[in-house]
């Protein structure tokens, strides 16, 4: 590692150290909501800053989404792709969210965002079959992740772990609305999430909208891809992020 670089690994290190402290203590004490502006729309947040405002991603799942339509937001976070799509609109927003602590920020912003569409909130992970397993819940909440390596960037360390039931795409749409788009954030999780679609796909012909989470030593990119060559999906790439469509 070259000098810049470690020296920009320390920066971000002491500015994501800081962020998180002081999104704790807003969130705990309720003080500081503000009005977030997205692609997609308006949403109430009280996360400290707004990385979302123009947010790539989120502006083409808004153009490419009807009023109408199911989105899934896996990794959902504190909301602000679920809050910002569900907002202003009659979509409904299944947002999948394994982390206890990640949830109480979701229902804070989603009380205080009120949206006009459905949310519908499920407190657990997604995979390719029904499951038990270590959730690692880091000191930057974000990062939190079934991977220990994942959940450990930059400087962040475990505070806990828990176990967290998985479940399977296949199995959601058992008692879900069929979703039109699904965008995956799972920390390098999204290789089997896919794999536990197999049945979704064969009825349905949801846009996958992927942040692989690539690391130095390991691809999950090019498992997406050979995933989609596999189930006839063509892959385009926008920065850190893969949309798969279906052909």
């Amino acid at each position: 590692m070259n000098f810049k670089q470690e020296f920009r690994n320390l920066g971000r290190k002491a500015g994501m150290s800081l962020y998180h402290k002081i999104a704790v203590i807003n969130y705990r004490a309720n003080l500081i909501s503000r009005t977030r502006e997205t692609p997609a729309g308006e949403y109430v947040s009280y996360e400290p800053v707004s990385k979302h405002n123009q947010d790539e991603i989120l502006n083409i799942i808004e153009k490419r989404s009807e009023e109408h339509e199911t989105v899934y937001d896996i990794g959902a976070y504190s909301g602000s792709y679920t809050l910002s799509l569900a907002n202003n609109s009659s979509r409904t927003v299944v947002a999948f969210e394994p982390n206890p602590k990640s949830r109480e920020r979701l229902l804070l912003n989603l009380r205080a965002t009120d949206p006009s569409g459905n949310v519908v909130i499920r407190p657990y992970g997604l995979g390719e079959k029904m499951d038990k397993k270590e959730f690692y819940l880091s000191s930057y909440p974000k990062i939190s992740s079934f991977s220990k390596e994942d959940s450990t960037r930059w400087g962040a360390k475990i505070e806990k772990v828990v176990e967290i039931p998985i479940v399977t795409l296949d199995k959601e749409t058992e008692s879900l609305p069929n979703p039109d788009h699904i965008k995956i954030d799972a920390e390098g999780y999204a290789p089997s999430i896919l794999r536990g679609s197999t049945e979704l796909i064969k009825t349905q012909d949801p846009t996958f909208y992927i942040e692989p989470h690539d690391r130095d030593s390991l691809s999950r990119s090019e498992e997406i891809k050979a995933w989609c060559q596999k189930n006839n999906y063509e892959v385009d790439r926008y920065n850190e992020c893969l949309v798969c469509s279906p052909e």
